[in-house]
């Protein structure tokens, strides 16, 4: 009888144990990058971080040998509206295509449900792959920004989430929804103008074109 009270008790404890491990928090390194295999589990499980209104977001890619620049953001113009836009340089910026697309009232708030959706706002936990570096391959990822002004924090708080990163089996389908979302208003219906500009007035301005203050991209 003993014996099986032990059993039991030793039982119920692993439970218990395993019970505990399930439902921790999953443990960052001293870089602050998340250990372990990478599951979408983990990532939810992770102190949500508080925002207040998301005010961009977007996708980059650029830095390949042959200077390929692509970038989009969606961000309110002066105006109020919602404005996506595409800045994309074939080689090393000449000349650099500026499109602007009217994007949903609502556009952000779609953005950010996907966002809430897979905790993207802590995705920067993720490490790098590195078995997938490669010297001359384009720096891309995509990008949140948050006005935490009124929570005490940055106006312009930003994180990236790597495509170089360690991702979750999941992570690709993820991403490509976060692009497909980002990407839905980029049709000739919503053009609103197309221009071009030089690498010095590029500079000049800052960064991607149209958007007061000017950040760039997160890095």
């Amino acid at each position: 009888m003993k014996k099986i009270l032990l059993l039991v008790g030793c039982l119920a404890v692993a439970g218990a144990v395993g019970l505990f491990l399930h439902n921790s928090v999953p443990q960052l390194d001293a870089e602050g990058k998340l250990q372990g295999k990478i599951t979408l589990a983990k990532l939810m499980k992770l102190p949500e971080k508080t925002h207040g209104p998301l005010r961009e977001c977007g996708y980059s890619s650029s830095g390949d040998m042959n200077g390929n620049t692509y970038r989009v953001a969606l961000a309110a113009a002066e105006n109020g509206e919602m404005v996506l836009t595409i800045e994309e340089s074939p080689a090393f910026w000449e000349p650099l295509e500026v499109r602007k697309y009217r994007a949903d009232d609502d556009a952000l708030e779609q953005m950010a449900a996907i966002v809430a959706r897979y905790h993207l706002m802590c995705w920067d936990v993720l490490p790098q792959d590195t078995e997938m570096i490669a010297l001359d391959a384009p720096s891309t990822g995509v990008w949140m920004t948050w006005d935490d002004s009124a929570l005490g924090g940055f106006a312009w708080e930003s994180v990236r989430i790597s495509y170089d990163a360690k991702k979750p089996s999941e992570g690709w389908e993820i991403l490509r929804e976060f692009t497909s979302c980002l990407f839905q208003w980029e049709t000739d219906e919503r053009l609103l103008e197309r221009y071009q500009v030089t690498e010095e007035e590029e500079q000049a301005a800052g960064g991607m074109q149209g958007f007061q203050p000017i950040i760039g991209f997160p890095s």
